[in-house]
């Protein structure tokens, strides 16, 4: 009788947060909004229940099954992401409400381990994709400059394989720059050493002059509490003029239907300016956590280490320590379904000229990439 009256009170808003977690246990509450769900979802279908869900969450912020069923519908309809959003909004006005803290935790964490809920009721989380998966990954990239260099193309062709401690990516990098054909070949790893934290390796080696002959760097990231993340890392790159060590940091941050990072480089020179590049980035996720735009800005060198010409010579080391600024547009999408997947990239560049201090020119570079899983 005591938790019949406890439902009607909870679904009449004649509780508020405070009272209704004296009484209620998260389990309640689910199921409270389960059967509410199951019935609407009869009469009304999905379109219309979240639109009587957006509704009543707006006038009454304190129904907490309501706000339960809200989260509920999108994680059945497989949008992670506006699920974590509704859970941040639900706890601006019911604030400390142990319920939805514990559902925002478990579902926080299970999108940074690259897995996800479809209800709240899951106990064990599943993974998304699964365990194991391979996929073949194509790119071309083309870049033209307003004056002084010649359009860039870049072309590469990978596998890649996913699996329960990790993925590892194999690929082949072609690039035409200064009516030059260039071959790299590189290697991705990423080990995962525990639930909240993985290693990025990474080694390339190529017999050109466009690419480093060899690039290897390594990094740590790791998950911290209320939707941050951290990483720590270096990047090592032989040239044929000599070596050069570079060291950098980020850290991120998920908040509803977005994640912000901010990343830095720094490359140590004895004499002069040091080399110094930083990007922001914000992602925005649509109706899936595979489907989200991207906005980044960066100064600094260009961490690509696209090598330009230099007294008639190309340059490798010297694009280190030459500024840069760029804006860039991405936007990404896969379905699960098919395991086919695309992304598209636009940037513009702003590129200091290493045989004129000092002065620049702009550049515009167009990014496709396309896969298919197996």
């Amino acid at each position: 009788m005591k938790k019949i009256l406890l439902i009607l009170l909870l679904f009449c808003g004649g509780l508020n947060a405070q009272k209704g977690l004296a009484l209620a246990s998260s389990d309640q509450l689910l199921e409270d909004a389960t059967l509410w769900l199951t019935e609407s979802y009869k009469k009304d279908g999905v379109e219309e229940t979240r639109q009587t869900l957006n509704q009543i969450t707006s006038k009454s912020r304190g129904k907490l099954p309501y706000w339960i069923a809200a989260v509920e519908l999108e994680l059945q309809e497989g949008n992670p992401q506006i699920a974590l959003g509704l859970l941040h909004k639900s706890l601006r006005f019911n604030p400390d409400h142990q319920a939805l803290l514990q559902y925002r935790e478990g579902l926080t964490e299970a999108l940074h381990r690259g897995k996800a809920w479809t209800s709240l009721q899951d106990k064990e989380l599943q993974d998304l994709p699964s365990q194991q998966e391979f996929r073949i990954n194509t790119a071309a990239q083309s870049r033209v400059f307003t004056e002084y260099y010649t359009p860039q193309f870049q072309n590469s062709l990978g596998v890649s394989c996913k699996y329960d401690k990790g993925s590892v990516l194999l690929r082949a990098n072609y690039a035409y720059r200064f009516e030059e054909n260039a071959l790299q070949i590189e290697s991705d790893w990423y080990p995962k050493l525990s639930d909240k934290a993985y290693l990025y390796v990474n080694y390339g080696y190529s017999g050109t002059s466009l690419f480093p002959t060899h690039r290897a760097g390594l990094e740590y990231f790791t998950n911290l509490p209320n939707a941050w993340e951290a990483s720590l890392g270096a990047r090592f790159l032989s040239f044929a003029e000599g070596n050069v060590g570079i060291y950098t940091v980020s850290t991120g941050y998920y908040y509803g239907n977005y994640y912000s990072s901010l990343r830095a480089f720094f490359v140590p020179k004895e004499q002069g300016r040091p080399g110094i590049s930083a990007s922001i980035k914000t992602r925005k996720y649509l109706k899936t956590a595979f489907q989200y735009l991207d906005l980044e800005l960066g100064a600094g060198y260009d961490t690509e280490f696209q090598q330009q010409f230099l007294n008639g010579a190309i340059a490798t080391q010297t694009q280190l320590y030459i500024q840069q600024q760029f804006l860039s547009l991405g936007y990404n999408q896969w379905n699960q379904e098919s395991k086919t997947g695309y992304r598209i990239d636009l940037r513009a560049d702003r590129l200091e000229l290493p045989f004129l201090p000092d002065n620049y020119t702009w550049s515009a570079t167009l990014g496709i990439q396309y896969q298919w899983g197996f």
